[in-house]
């Protein structure tokens, strides 16, 4: 016999094996206990056409499939032992609704997290997820609870009920980042619905969007991405570009070394920093297709490599640009604003920009459907409509939080949100992650737009100027938002070149 035909044979001979164990297991599977009905001698005798090791094969395969769903479903399934009596009473109130309505369940667990408590229920053979979530007003009013979310179980065949606690327990910083891994430029998320800690790579995530109503818990998140980011990496690793049009939110962060350029806070600067930041943008691919590179992870560590055998050549820092509202600059420089995220978003993820753009009114008018596209991973907090919902995560759900950090959040790549307890930074914190960064990065420069202090910047301008002129040649105009970005260097010296550019007759001043 032939080397081909006898793999030919073998093939055959699986296929008809995996054949029997497929239909073994659709018709003498008991859907209650999860065992086979029929034993090996009885499927022999359904399959006298087939070799007989065919047949065994295929029955003992479907034997340990089955046998293997049944260890999982152990392991899914806590004895109920360890629930308390109010989830007891809780989960069998449930079951008794569920029964008013025409749907038989079966209450397997419970498992309490900080916002919520999810219990898990079996259903009935035909029956819809869809049928129990037009439920869920009524099954709140049985429980006398603000309102009630309905889900599948993640990676289970349950569906889960989410009911309200009591209380929302807060979840601290130092305790979600302290029990996670760190990758990327990691920050802390929040608290999963298992009470397991949540953690998020910027890098991974590309750009990100962040929507809730006033109270929601979105200024929070927004303070623990910023204050993992200082903690956790150097300026060398991170710059931070802060627009605040509001002017206290991001206030706390002034003066720190993190900081690219002085928090903005007016809108028209905003929109040219954007513009900027595409020039800066290019200029890094620029800068990759010399070394003959892809990215800024090659590029740096091709720099890492380099410092190694003595070179002194600095690391290209990540960009993480953090817009809080969106819609005082959608009103200001709507069109303007839109163009640059659009271009920012689809191009800047390899040369380390990264975006992440909060909203309290997710309304169309302000986060459009070109932002939206291109903003791929969202947080949802407490919103005030369904639309509003559907606008960031693309479907319904974040109307029916709680509110205080009470999250659905969906990443890139993922078509469900998942339910989290986000983190809380209380102001006192922050002042004492500023404080402690401060300590150990000291800087001179403020870092706020109102307040730049003289400071003494004369030393070095005239080493800029030549990269400052290369700069003005290459964009045609010179400013000191270009300057920032494209030199590295703080607003005030920026202006110290310009007016250093002035006096020596390389460009002139507007006013002439």
């Amino acid at each position: 016999m032939s080397r081909n035909i006898y793999y030919k044979i073998l093939e055959a001979n699986s296929a008809i094996a995996n054949k029997v164990a497929g239909e073994v297991r659709t018709k003498y599977k008991n859907k209650e206990t999860g065992e086979l009905t029929k034993s090996i001698e009885d499927v022999r005798r359904e399959y006298p056409y087939y070799d007989i090791e065919d047949v065994d094969l295929g029955y003992n395969m479907a034997k340990e499939e089955t046998e293997k769903e049944q260890e999982q479903k152990q392991k899914e399934t806590p004895s109920k032992d360890e629930l308390t009596q109010e989830q007891i009473d809780t989960g069998n109130k449930i079951v008794e609704i569920l029964a008013s309505y025409g749907i038989k369940a079966e209450f397997i667990t419970a498992k309490k997290g900080p916002n919520v408590t999810q219990y898990s229920f079996s259903l009935a053979g035909g029956t819809r997820i869809n049928d129990v979530k037009r439920l869920d007003k009524e099954i709140a009013m049985g429980l006398a609870v603000k309102s009630v979310s309905v889900e599948q179980v993640e990676g289970t065949s349950y569906i889960g009920i989410q009911v309200p606690n009591e209380q929302i327990n807060n979840v601290s910083l130092d305790e979600v980042l302290n029990n996670t891994k760190k990758e990327g430029l990691s920050f802390g998320l929040g608290v999963n619905l298992k009470g397991e800690p949540v953690s998020a790579d910027i890098l991974k995530l590309q750009h990100i969007l962040i929507g809730g109503s006033t109270g929601s818990g979105k200024s929070s998140c927004i303070n623990s991405i910023i204050c993992s980011l200082i903690k956790e990496y150097s300026p060398e690793q991170v710059k931070l570009v802060l627009i605040d049009p509001k002017r206290v939110e991001l206030a706390p962060y002034s003066n720190i070394s993190h900081l690219l350029m002085p928090i903005i806070t007016d809108s028209q600067k905003a929109s040219e920093t954007l513009k900027n930041l595409i020039s800066e943008m290019d200029k890094r691919y620029s800068t990759f297709e010399k070394v003959g590179v892809k990215n800024i992870e090659s590029y740096n560590n091709l720099v890492t490599k380099a410092k190694e055998s003595g070179k002194n050549i600095k690391l290209m820092p990540y960009i993480v640009v953090v817009i809080d509202e969106l819609a005082d600059l959608m009103q200001t420089t709507g069109k303007e604003v839109e163009s640059s995220i659009q271009r920012l978003t689809q191009l800047a993820r390899a040369s380390g920009i990264h975006l992440i753009v909060a909203t309290q009114r997710p309304s169309v008018d302000v986060v459009t459907g070109v932002i939206k596209s291109n903003l791929v991973s969202r947080i949802a907090f407490t919103t005030s409509s369904g639309v509003d919902s559907k606008t960031i995560i693309d479907k319904q759900g974040a109307e029916k939080l709680l509110g205080k950090g009470d999250m659905l959040y969906r990443p890139v790549g993922s078509s469900n949100a998942s339910r989290l307890q986000g983190v809380y930074v209380p102001d006192d914190e922050v002042e004492d992650i500023v404080r402690e960064v401060k300590n150990k990065y000291p800087t001179q420069n403020s870092g706020t737009e109102e307040t730049v202090q003289k400071t003494d910047i004369k030393d070095n301008i005239d080493n800029y100027i030549d990269s400052a002129v290369q700069l003005a040649n290459k964009y045609g105009k010179v400013s000191p938002a270009i300057l920032q970005i494209g030199l590295h260097i703080p607003y005030s010296k920026a202006v110290a070149i310009i007016n250093k550019m002035i006096e020596k007759g390389i460009i002139k001043n507007k006013e002439e």
